[in-house]
């Protein structure tokens, strides 16, 4: 039943002129419509909700939960990319689906009993951490076996336009189904629409076969070190996984405080703030459509760098959202506009990544640069938590949009800024 959705989907979008290449591939459409509804899981924003409306979360305690819930992607983050590179990529994205569904659902079950309390939150922030690690790796390892080199910025271009529509919107959905009806709510569109992804990776029908043969792996100590040895050794990745600390830096920071910067700072209801933060998804859309054009018009390096700069700047302006709620909403529109520009260069920036990167290290290379920017993403919940309970909010969005600065002028001063073109690398 999947399979045939899929290609109803494919004959559907043919009758639009312009949706073409992958879009005529069912396989393709499987993979992207299964990508699309685990981001929209995850966008939903369940735990944070429950935490906040349902359990009085402090600043300090939604800094902890959204820490432990990357924490997995630093303990294990490495490991999965041997597994990437040892086994068939696919099953890994299905099983992470269906065990994320089945965690959330422990969340209702505990409210019926009574029993709910943070603890269980940390608990299953935990465990869809170790599930999304797991996917996340393996699906950036997966793409390019699934539709070829020559079609990764395509892909790239269409799961994020695709993705940052879904994941922003996703946001503004949690918001309103939460206020209109309960936390709880959230929590069971997210559990449905895990399950969701999982049908549709199971879809696919493009056989897979393991990267590493049997005779070609090795200890997994040393199978981990080969990957981060290629990463720091590569000066274009080097270049990537600094600009992913300060990436890390600058979500982690933003994302300890956003919701309660928003809701009890500006005085602005769940509802409405997720709506705004709907802003964000089209101007995501905006910046994935016309990244390749960015690319080719100004280079891949300058576009990369200076979406990067433009991100760092309008997250500085958060800091200036003042009520009433004119001023305060319209501050928060404008910084959701600047999702066009961080999208240019997200797209480019792993487009960048999987295209100088070899197959047989391709899943290690990209756990490696995934956990650096998770240990980072960590660090920044924890300090954006305690710099909020310390200095304030605004100051750790001062400090949060400073660190994205910083990563542009690191890029700029690296290789990274004197790329033209997408180099084919070594396959």
């Amino acid at each position: 039943m999947v399979g045939s959705t899929g290609i109803t989907l494919v004959r559907w979008m043919r009758i639009f002129p312009k949706l073409t290449g992958l879009w005529h591939s069912g396989d393709f459409v499987r993979l992207w419509v299964g990508r699309t509804m685990s981001q929209f899981g995850s966008g939903l924003g369940a735990l944070a909700f429950v935490a906040v409306l349902m359990l009085g979360a402090s600043p300090l305690q939604m800094g902890i939960l959204g820490a432990v819930g990357v924490a997995p992607g630093v303990m294990f983050g490495l490991g999965a990319g041997v597994w990437a590179d040892r086994m068939r990529r696919r099953p890994i994205l299905v099983i992470a689906s269906i065990a994320r569904a089945l965690s959330l659902a422990s969340i209702p079950a505990a409210f019926a009993l009574g029993v709910l309390l943070m603890e269980q939150l940390y608990v299953v922030s935990f465990f869809n951490g170790v599930c999304q690690t797991f996917f996340n790796v393996s699906f950036g390892a997966y793409l390019p076996k699934m539709v070829g080199r020559g079609s990764l910025v395509e892909a790239n271009s269409k799961l994020a336009a695709s993705g940052s529509v879904v994941e922003t919107s996703a946001a503004s959905v949690g918001g309103w189904i939460a206020q209109l009806a309960t936390a709880l709510a959230t929590v069971v569109t997210g559990a449905f629409s895990f399950l969701v992804s999982a049908l549709f990776f199971l879809a696919i029908r493009k056989p897979e076969s393991a990267v590493l043969s049997t005779d070609e792996r090795r200890s997994t100590p040393r199978e981990v070190w080969e990957g981060l040895a290629f990463v720091f050794a590569h000066p274009v990745l080097r270049a990537l996984a600094g600009s992913t600390i300060a990436e890390g830096l600058l979500h982690g920071g933003v994302a300890a405080v956003i919701l309660i910067y928003g809701v009890r700072e500006l005085g602005i209801g769940v509802g409405v703030l997720a709506t705004i933060f709907a802003v964000g998804g089209i101007s995501s859309f905006v910046g994935a459509t016309y990244s390749i054009r960015v690319a080719e018009l100004f280079g891949v390096g300058p576009a990369t760098v200076v979406g990067f700069l433009l991100f760092g700047i309008g997250t500085l302006l958060l800091a200036l959202a003042r009520e009433p709620f004119v001023i305060a909403g319209a501050v928060l529109v404008i910084w959701q506009l600047f999702e066009a520009p961080y999208t240019v260069y997200d797209i480019n920036e792993v487009s960048l990544r999987q295209a100088v990167t070899p197959d047989r290290v391709l899943g290690r290379a990209t756990a490696s640069i995934q956990f650096v920017g998770t240990g980072v993403y960590l660090v920044g919940l924890i300090l954006g938590g305690a710099l909020a309970e310390i200095a304030g909010l605004r100051p750790t969005l001062i400090v949060a949009g400073g660190c994205g600065v910083l990563g542009a002028v690191w890029l700029f001063l690296s290789p990274v800024w004197k790329m033209r073109e997408f180099p084919l690398g070594e396959r």
